[in-house]
């Protein structure tokens, strides 16, 4: 249990620091720049969701059928979960790019983005280790 403990303060630090990194970010940019990066995260919202849903779908439906082992059930939702979230991250700095925005603020923004998949990433390995063991 005190992997999952630390995984889960391990991931808090990192979501903590991300967001000062983001805040940092977001106070080079005007007021236009702002419009336009809301814009561009709310143009992919609609199609990420589904998408997401989608995916919930799919592990709910494995794991009613059975088909594979709770553990490697997990384990392939928490791997295809990361996988979405860096796909649907890559779309929003792609489309930031080309709105123009500051590469000072895609920059952070990256790097805010990185620091929170490295704290998800931490925190689903802990938990997998965990329900590896039979501890949770």
């Amino acid at each position: 249990m005190n992997i999952v403990i630390a995984a889960g303060v391990l991931f808090a630090v990192l979501v903590i620091l991300a967001r000062f990194i983001s805040v940092k970010g977001l106070s080079v940019l005007t007021t236009e720049e702002k419009g336009r990066y809301l814009e561009v995260a709310a143009s992919i919202q609609k199609t990420s969701l589904l998408v997401l849903a989608l995916l919930i779908l799919l592990f709910v439906f494995l794991g009613y059928q059975q088909f594979i082992s709770p553990l490697w059930l997990t384990g392939l939702y928490l791997g295809s979960f990361l996988v979405y979230n860096m796909v649907s991250s890559f779309v929003i700095y792609r489309k930031m790019q080309a709105a123009g925005l500051p590469a000072v603020f895609s920059g952070k923004w990256f790097l805010s983005t990185a620091l929170r998949m490295l704290g998800l990433l931490i925190l689903m390995a802990g938990m997998l280790y965990a329900f590896s063991l039979g501890l949770w």
